[in-house]
């Protein structure tokens, strides 16, 4: 799918500096990718817990 859209973020030194850190360690080559792919799999986590299910809870027990 091609990306259209932009993101920015701001980061303070130290966030800036955990992530490069991060990438040299673990030798991401891009790391628009990572964090693309580091987002988007805590959003789809974020969402499949507070997704509505078919019982409640009490009912799956």
């Amino acid at each position: 799918m091609r990306r259209t859209r932009s993101l920015t973020v701001l980061l303070n030194e130290r966030e800036y500096k955990a992530i490069q850190d991060h990438c040299r360690e673990r030798k991401v080559a891009c790391r628009s990718e990572w964090v693309r792919l580091t987002l988007m799999k805590e959003i789809f986590h974020e969402h499949m817990l507070h997704a509505p299910t078919l019982f409640t809870e009490e009912e799956m027990r």
